[in-house]
This record gives structure tokens, sequence and C-alpha cells, in this order.
């Protein structure tokens, strides 16, 4: 039985692109989803010690990209390039939304 793969509903998400960088494989597509969902949902952009805080803004700049987030990767761009405390609150609420989108 081929049940359909049911993707998340995101204004923030862009799943045909998502899918492209994916070659249309929507279980995969899922699949990394779901690990970026369970990678990011406690995510405190605020307690990322300063040694790791340019590798994990370039990862979730990379994932959110793959992914069709592109507001997220965006913004992960301009925080991996330069550290800017007031931008923390506008990517806690962008990601927060994201990750509601997908539970």
């Amino acid at each position: 039985m081929n049940q359909e793969i049911r993707l998340p509903n995101s204004q923030h998400i862009n799943i045909d692109l998502g899918l492209k960088y994916l070659n249309g494989n929507r279980k995969l597509y899922l699949k990394v989803l779901n690990s970026f969902l369970t990678r990011y949902q406690n995510f405190d952009i605020n307690k990322v010690n300063h040694e790791n805080f340019k590798n994990e803004m370039h990862t979730l700049k990379g994932l959110s990209s793959t992914l069709g987030m592109q507001e997220l990767s965006d913004l992960s761009k301009e925080l991996e390039e330069k550290k800017l405390e007031e931008k923390f609150s506008k990517f806690s609420k962008l990601l927060t939304s994201i990750i509601d989108d997908l539970a």
C-alpha cells in the first residue's frame, strides 16, 4: 500500500524548493525535516557558547537552505558573519514558528 507522505504546511518553508534539493524524494525530505525538528526543537541561541556560535549558525544556514527555509537560512548567515544580539529575538521567533509548524 503506497500511502501519501504528508508534508507540513508553513509560510516559512518552501517545500517545492526543499524537494528540488533532494531530487523530489518526499520520504527523504520528511526524514530530514524530522531530524531538523529533533535537533532544533529545544535550541536556544542565547545558550550557544561563543566558540561554537559561528559553526552552529553555519550548520543551520546550510540545513535550513536545503529544506527550503530561506528566511531562516538568510538570518543564520547574517548571524554567522556577525553575531548581532539584537537579531537573536527575531531568530528565536522564526525558529519557534518553524518548529511549531513541524510539530
